[in-house]
């Protein structure tokens, strides 16, 4: 028994020997021919490490590797298939907490070239690897069109520190690959099939121009080859379930990775943890709310914020599960992020739901007096706001067909949503799904057309009818402050007072009742933005180049001391509250150089009387059209679920 177990390493040794692939020969060619060394080291893995086949239905009988659990987190389902396994606490954990680090090995940076090696911790070995095929993988890529060379590279370095890592073998081998999916999905095979190309013929021109190589290909010793390469496809499907974005400190992504233990983590639309950024490469899974013992721990795949029927077809259709979350349980009719609210007490009141929106859209009321106040509802104002949501979701869909309409704005308005009545009529529900799905990231504002669209959210904004969190109105807001980010510099009065109620829009009304598991509050580049803005118009005011074009922003409050110096001592008193929030040794020096620059100013102003800070941010919130309780030691925004989200006013962040 032992010599038949023995025998398997004896032909492998032999063959190493042979074809002078042992360490010890390998080893003597590090000094000699560097390059020749990393072409033996590729072929030697090839060869010696063991192929994994997925199985096509997920039914994996193979017994989990669980290199995680630790006394603090466990994996749960063990004895289930990959796909109905996640982690549980195993003890209870105040908010802030860190749950897991993970510093992943397998990334791709959106932009390689720009970031110091160093930094990105890129293994050595992956480079190499990489250098030995790079001519075999630019000339293969050349047959195609529309590669994705981020989950080209990404696939690439997963077959390499597979090869090379035996730990992180065991553990990939405990991922969902989710085949029979991805091979009825004609999207993702249309992604798929040419990375799969370039990668299995960059490996055979490369065995097959290499002395050693094409002796053992020809011999079928090559291990990932069997099957007819399916290993590759195997790979190329466990990324498209399971690869996920790094975030920079300011929450934007910077690169793809797979991690197989972050990977086990379930989705929920209301998860109890998020990712700090920890370095380049290093980041934090972190509680955002108190866990107890023998909780799931939970993150989300896809951006929140959107309705139940959009966040479950981005789940379906890129994960293949469809999500039972509380927030997902909730009814049709009571979704938070796609209701009517009353316009005098804000209280939401029933009317049609996303779906049924979707199928008759100039529905009527079913509510015609408000439970609360008694506020009629059956005045004018809804049908004006109900025909702007349409028109936004008609922007959102028709995307690529809106270059070149030479409408003026009115007729624009009235032919967008005309068609998309048309789409109702013609489409089905699901299909207009996933066509609003599709276009929440790649639509953009047609720049002929940005007034148009800021003087309807005004409208939106004035008339309270729609929530600014509810969809569509904050992928419209964002997208507005995206563009107003574009340009840093204040250089009118018109765009000063444009971008900051954005700004504040988006902040206060969107981004933050958004968040129902408080992820905001471990996000320490919150008002970093914000803040910079009134700087930049604080400077804008008291540039003495810019008097006459600064008068209309700089004149915006009213009151008993001078307007000019209420504005500017209210912008000073924001700005400085604002810069206090962020929490960042990366910023710490340039805030520090600005709140004392911002102290100067206001010490500069003369005022009749102090300007406390809850004064002056209810003048700021009432600029932005919000409603937001505020009082002396803090303010409260309400959530898209109902609850109070308070910040509070310390004495020592104020001037």
């Amino acid at each position: 028994m032992a010599t038949n177990q023995q025998q398997p390493f004896n032909e492998i040794d032999n063959i190493l020997v042979t074809y002078n692939l042992s360490p010890t020969s390998i080893e003597s060619l590090k000094s000699i021919d560097e390059s020749e060394y990393w072409k033996r080291k590729l072929i030697q893995l090839l060869i010696i490490q063991p192929i994994y086949i997925f199985p096509n239905d997920e039914n994996s009988t193979r017994l989990i590797h669980d290199g995680l659990s630790d006394g603090n987190i466990c994996i749960y389902g063990k004895e289930l298939k990959p796909g109905n396994r996640g982690i549980r606490s195993c003890k209870y954990s105040l908010a802030g907490s860190i749950i897991m680090k993970i510093n992943p090995k397998v990334v791709y940076y959106y932009n390689e070239n720009n970031i110091d090696g160093e930094d990105t911790k890129i293994c050595d070995y992956l480079i190499k690897f990489e250098d030995v095929l790079l001519s075999y993988l630019n000339n293969n890529s050349k047959k195609f069109v529309n590669v994705d060379k981020g989950i080209m590279y990404l696939t690439l370095r997963l077959l390499f520190v597979y090869l090379n890592d035996d730990e992180f073998q065991l553990k990939l081998c405990n991922l969902c690959t989710h085949q029979r999916d991805i091979r009825l999905d004609n999207e993702k095979r249309y992604i798929l099939e040419p990375i799969k190309n370039i990668i299995i013929n960059s490996i055979k021109d490369f065995l097959n121009n290499h002395d050693i190589g094409n002796s053992l290909i020809k011999k079928n010793l090559i291990k990932i080859n069997k099957k007819n390469w399916k290993f590759i496809d195997d790979l190329i499907s466990i990324i498209f379930i399971n690869y996920f974005n790094l975030f920079n400190f300011k929450k934007q992504p910077f690169a793809i990775c797979l991690d197989p233990d972050f990977s086990l983590i379930n989705h929920s639309c209301l998860p109890n943890c998020t990712q700090i950024t920890n370095s380049t490469n290093e980041f934090h899974v972190v509680n955002t709310l108190p866990i107890f013992e023998n909780e799931e721990i939970t993150v989300t795949y896809i951006p929140l914020g959107y309705p139940k029927e959009i966040r479950n077809y981005q789940l379906s259709s890129q994960f293949y599960f469809h999500c039972q979350c509380k927030l997902c349980k909730f009814d049709d009719n009571n979704d938070p992020f796609f209701n009517i609210q009353c316009n005098k007490c804000g209280i939401r009141i029933k009317s049609p739901s996303f779906k049924l929106i979707l199928t008759s859209p100039n529905l009527a009321m079913r509510q015609h007096i408000c439970i609360k106040c008694l506020n009629n509802l059956n005045q004018l104002t809804y049908p004006k706001n109900i025909k702007i949501r349409n028109f936004f979701m008609s922007l959102i869909i028709f995307y690529k067909n809106l270059i070149g309409l030479s409408f003026n704005d009115q007729d624009y308005f009235k032919f967008l949503n005309k068609e998309f009545v048309k789409y109702i009529e013609k489409f089905t529900s699901f299909e207009l799904i996933k066509m609003l799905s599709n276009g929440i990231y790649q639509f953009e504002i047609p720049k002929l057309r940005k007034n148009l669209i800021k003087n309807l959210i005004e409208i939106i904004v004035n008339d309270k009818v729609f929530p600014l969190h509810t969809f569509p109105f904050n992928l419209i807001i964002r997208e507005l402050d995206n563009i107003e980010n574009e340009s840093s510099s204040v250089i009118s009065s018109t765009d000063g007072i444009s971008k900051l109620q954005l700004k504040l829009q988006r902040i206060f009304g969107v981004d933050i009742p958004s968040d129902l598991t408080s992820m905001l509050n471990f996000d320490n580049y919150l008002f970093l933005d914000l803040a910079d803005l009134l700087f930049q118009i604080i400077k804008f005011i008291i540039n003495p180049n810019f008097i006459t074009k600064s008068r209309e922003i700089s004149t915006l409050f009213n009151g008993s001391n001078n307007s000019n110096n209420l504005t500017l001592g209210i912008f000073c008193q924001c700005c400085f509250y604002f810069y206090k929030q962020v929490k960042s040794i990366n910023e710490i020096d340039l805030i520090e150089e600005k709140l004392i620059e911002l102290l100067k100013i206001y010490q500069s102003i003369e005022l009749t009387e102090k300007l406390t800070i809850h004064y002056c941010l209810h003048e700021l919130f009432n600029f932005g059209g919000l409603y937001i309780k505020i009082t002396e030691s803090q303010f409260a925004i309400k959530s898209a679920i109902g609850f109070l989200i308070y910040f509070p006013l310390d004495k020592d962040d104020c001037l």
